[in-house]
């Protein structure tokens, strides 16, 4: 096979691999910047060079030659490939702008998610730490509770008693073991401490009480003051 190269027919052994040369089967979908458009035009140059070369090889090459260098024209005339389409810069900006819309708005949708998430985990905490001051309070109410009947279960385990003390000390006033002054001093200073009981007056209430105890002793006048000192104090 014959080849004219710089002036001269040469012949080349079609058996033989010589020399070739890769022609680009698509053009890039996008061509919007100098860098871009480079390799084109380097390429371009490179067939060009090649045909001028193997002036067989031209006509082969003629169509891919032509398409490139009508692509390179249209980037040099102001025109962008996008999306495999070639449109005017201010279209082609349009179009960038309404990415950079729809980029900013995906930011704002995510920050706005990432928010919601955060104020849901601290609702969350605000609501685990809620349950867990209910439980505490509704454990404290219970044992409170629980004291609370353990003490009116003492108390009516103690009445009887006290009740029975009560008894002893009527029959003893009936028997004149308390004689003389000291009963009836005792009968007043008891009537006058349980109208004060019965007013509110538990301070002065437990001092007459206690007047009452120096005369006679029992154990359900001390109970009684014990529970006007408690009510004094406020427990």
């Amino acid at each position: 096979m014959w080849f004219t190269i710089q002036g001269r027919e040469v012949m080349f052994d079609p058996t033989r691999f010589y020399r070739s040369i890769e022609v680009p089967s698509a053009l890039p979908d996008e061509v919007t910047t100098p860098e871009q458009i480079a390799p084109l035009r380097s390429k371009l140059k490179e067939m060009e060079e090649f045909g001028n070369t193997y002036a067989k090889a031209k006509p082969l090459l003629a169509q891919s030659c032509e398409s490139l260098s009508d692509h390179i024209g249209k980037f040099d005339s102001g025109m962008l490939r996008y999306e495999a389409k070639w449109i005017e810069k201010d279209k082609y900006a349009q179009i960038q702008k309404e990415l950079e819309t729809k980029k900013q708005q995906k930011r704002k949708d995510v920050e706005a998610q990432r928010l919601r998430d955060k104020q849901i985990a601290e609702k969350q905490v605000k609501d685990r730490e809620a349950a867990a001051l209910r439980e505490k309070q509704l454990a404290e109410r219970q044992v409170r509770e629980s004291e609370e009947t353990a003490l009116r279960e003492k108390q009516l385990a103690e009445r009887p008693e006290r009740e029975s003390d009560e008894t002893t000390l009527r029959e003893k006033i009936h028997r004149n073991e308390l004689i003389g002054p000291n009963a009836a001093e005792y009968e007043k200073l008891m009537k006058q401490a349980r109208e004060l009981e019965k007013d509110g007056k538990y301070l002065k209430a437990t001092g007459i009480y206690r007047s009452a105890l120096a005369l006679e002793y029992s154990k359900e006048l001390e109970q009684t003051i014990y529970k006007c000192e408690s009510k004094a104090s406020g427990l």
